[in-house]
């Protein structure tokens, strides 16, 4: 059997204007499905990733207009959050129980802010090399 290896390729994007709004509204749409997932789950209390696909992935799709990937993505996103607020709250990171601390992040879901980091993968993009470049540039589309 011959081994698969990936190789992590760093890569600047220099979209153009619209490339660029476009690149901004799927983030925008992406942590605003991120907090209402959040709160969805919190009001659920669903915590395991695979409970939070089965319940939410059709709906979080058609709510804010996302493809499979981005959904999947968003999902565990929000999950591995919630799993690391337990975690940080179980080793006391956020003050003893019953203090204002731990009261106050226990209270509330967790919040994405609009221009919150997503996480990407090479099912997102679609790669265009044109065959003039030699491989140093590469055209990527959404």
């Amino acid at each position: 059997m011959v081994p698969i290896v990936k190789q992590v390729v760093k890569v600047r994007m220099l979209p153009t204007e619209v490339e660029a709004a476009a690149l901004e509204a799927t983030l925008r749409a992406c942590n605003a499905a991120a907090s209402w997932l959040s709160a969805a789950m919190r009001a659920d209390k669903v915590r395991c990733k695979h409970d939070v696909q089965k319940r939410f992935y059709v709906e979080l799709k058609q709510r804010f207009g996302l493809s499979a990937q981005p959904a999947i993505r968003m999902i565990g996103k929000v999950a591995e959050a919630y799993a690391s607020l337990r975690a940080n709250i179980a080793a006391g990171n956020h003050g003893p129980p019953g203090s204002e601390g731990r009261n106050k992040v226990s209270a509330k879901p967790i919040e994405f802010r609009g221009d919150a980091a997503q996480p990407f993968d090479a099912r997102y993009l679609s790669w265009q090399i044109p065959d003039t470049v030699g491989g140093r540039e590469a055209t990527v589309s959404f």
